[in-house]
Order: structure tokens, then C-alpha cells, then sequence
């Protein structure tokens, strides 16, 4: 479960919304002064609600808190089986220190929210680019596919 305020869904959802996340990261061998030069994440969140059309309006006040904090970024059209299925990718300097690129996808089947976000960041002193690479779009709707699959109904 992910407490209340946490970064799942933006911190959208009431705390009477039961959400569970698993995360996968990979750093890179630590550099000068044992920092990780490079990080990468990945997060799928799952909420539940109590019917279909209760999921639709949890999207539904997730996105809007979203662009209300001036997340969303650019969106990017992924192929699969959810149709104008988008997701909402910004990358750039994250401060004077590390670049970052981030990717969040919001779907939704039966009563269950899905979030899959995907974080990249490297330090400005070893990144060769503005900003680590995301996953390719066909890479990005495979993994929501793969997720969206396993979800009963």
C-alpha cells in the first residue's frame, strides 16, 4: 500500500482508495564521491475502485491534478491494444546537478486505475546528451499492454 500524499496517481487518490506499487530500479557503479552516476526506474501502481465508472472518474481527477501541477508534459501516442492510449513525457535538467527524463501512463480496466512511470536521471558531469533516454514508444505500450493483462476482466 502507498501512504497518503505519496507520489503514486500525483497523491490524488483518498486514502479509502486501496493502491499497491511495485518498483524495479537500476543504478549504475557508483562515481566520484560514491554518488550513482545514472539511475534508472520503474513504477506500476494499481488502485481500485469500487466500479468501472468510479475508475473513470479517479482517472479522470488524477489527470486533472496533473495538469493543474504543471505536470504532463509532451504526449507521445503508443501503440497497443488501448486505443489513444498516451504518455506524458518531460526531460531535461531536473537542477544544476542531473538531467532527468520521465514518462507516466494512466489506463484504466474494470475497477482498476493503472499507472506506469517510468524515471531516468544522470548526473550533468558524466551525460553525454541533455537527458537519459526514455523506452521507445512501442517498448512503453508493450510494458501497459503486459500490465492491463495481467488485471482480472
Amino acid at each position: 500500500m502507498s501512504p497518503v500524499g505519496s507520489a503514486e496517481f500525483y497523491g490524488a487518490l483518498t486514502d479509502t482508495v486501496p493502491v499497491a506499487y511495485v518498483a524495479y530500479s537500476m543504478d549504475s557503479d557508483p562515481g566520484p564521491g560514491a554518488v550513482d552516476q545514472t539511475d534508472e526506474e520503474i513504477i506500476e501502481a494499481l488502485a481500485k475502485a469500487t466500479s468501472p465508472a468510479a475508475t473513470v472518474a479517479l482517472l479522470s481527477q488524477t489527470k486533472m491534478l496533473v495538469q493543474r501541477c504543471g505536470g504532463g508534459g509532451t504526449a507521445v501516442m503508443l501503440p497497443g491494444s488501448v486505443p489513444n492510449l498516451s504518455a506524458a513525457t518531460e526531460s531535461g535538467p531536473a537542477n544544476r546537478s542531473q538531467y532527468i527524463s520521465s514518462a507516466i501512463v494512466f489506463a484504466t480496466k474494470g475497477p482498476y486505475l493503472l499507472e506506469v512511470r517510468w524515471f531516468n536521471s544522470s548526473l550533468i558531469q558524466v551525460s553525454t546528451t541533455d537527458a537519459p533516454p526514455l523506452p521507445t514508444p512501442a517498448v512503453m505500450g508493450s510494458v501497459v499492454d503486459a500490465a492491463l493483462a495481467r488485471l482480472p476482466g
